[in-house]
């Protein structure tokens, strides 16, 4: 989601708490993070927690 000036104005940081690659990055303030229930780096884009919050994000 960008500004009319181009930069970045809000970024969800979708992570599994047990994933090898990606994690928490911001101590909860920003970007929002929202962290998904344990299954490594795999299949985020078929998870319903993640659909729903990313759709929730979007609006």
């Amino acid at each position: 989601m960008l500004k009319e000036d181009g930069l970045l104005r809000a970024w969800l940081n979708i992570f599994r708490i047990d994933d090898f690659v990606g994690t928490h990055i911001s101590g909860g303030v920003w970007p929002a993070e929202f962290p998904v229930a344990p299954n490594g780096h795999t299949n985020y884009w078929i998870d319903r927690g993640v659909v729903d919050k990313l759709r929730g994000f979007l609006g």
